[in-house]
């Protein structure tokens, strides 16, 4: 008898061991959340909703640093060295930050469009010298973009978009 309630509670354990497993697995990309329409499986931190501002980004700077070289080496890096490139942006209208989320950012709007910002690639990686011949970016050039600031969410305070410039274009990797 205990050995048969033995084998009974080993399974029932293998069986939670292997459930914990899949939903800790599926939850690194989603979460399974139960709605009107059952459960639906949603992306961590959302669903999220940004309102969207229209303007420019002036690149301000285009230098080689210690970081962005160093990626050349990194294990499962793009094999390249980056650049690290600054920009800034002006709204093209005033913003109307009624719905935005304020105390997610770090600063006030104010300050933060008052900043510089990095460009990356969207994986983090710094663009290489190819990627800025190909989407013409120098210093001073300026891009028709769009700052995304968090309504709803718990996603990134800010997204820049530039209309122009596709920061998933990973043509430049290299295999290492």
């Amino acid at each position: 008898m205990f050995e048969e309630r033995g084998t009974t509670v080993s399974a029932i354990i293998a069986l939670l061991v292997i459930v914990a497993v899949v939903v800790v697995g599926a939850g690194a990309y989603h979460i399974m959340t139960t709605g009107e329409e059952g459960v639906v499986e949603e992306p961590i931190g959302g669903p999220c909703s940004y309102d969207k501002f229209r303007g420019e980004c002036r690149i301000t700077s285009i230098q080689k640093t210690e970081e962005s070289m160093q990626q050349e080496n990194t294990i499962g890096g793009p094999g390249y060295e980056g650049f690290e490139v600054k920009f800034r942006f002006t709204p093209t209208e005033p913003l109307n930050l009624e719905n935005v989320k304020l105390n997610l950012l770090a600063d006030t709007v104010e300050n933060f469009l008052d900043k510089e910002h990095l460009l990356l690639l969207t994986n983090s990686w710094y663009p290489g010298p190819e990627y800025l011949e190909k989407y013409n970016i120098e210093e001073n050039a300026v891009f028709d973009c769009e700052l995304w600031l968090i309504t709803k969410g718990t996603c990134s305070p800010a997204i820049f978009k530039f209309d122009n410039i596709d920061t998933s274009d990973y043509f430049e990797t290299k295999n290492n």
